[in-house]
């Protein structure tokens, strides 16, 4: 589980199929938000279900808010 501070993620705009989205950007991947929470512990909790599916996210501490964020696929071609 990974938390991190808005000020060490570089957000970028994304085109996905619902159109225009925001994203992030960390260590080379992007993560686009499936959550939004007042406080660190639903934050936490939303992470750890999502690990126990086998899924990885990070939480993004924003203002007021923490965010929960999920890894999209690397579909660009070599």
């Amino acid at each position: 589980m990974v938390v991190l501070s808005i000020s060490e993620v570089k957000t970028v705009n994304l085109k996905t199929p619902l159109g225009s989205e925001s994203g992030i950007r960390y260590l080379g991947q992007t993560y686009l938000s499936t959550s939004s929470c007042n406080g660190i512990n639903e934050a936490l909790q939303i992470c750890r279900r999502d690990l126990d599916a086998g899924l990885f996210s990070i939480v993004v501490k924003e203002c007021d808010r923490f965010s929960v964020w999920c890894p999209l696929p690397n579909l660009s071609k070599p």
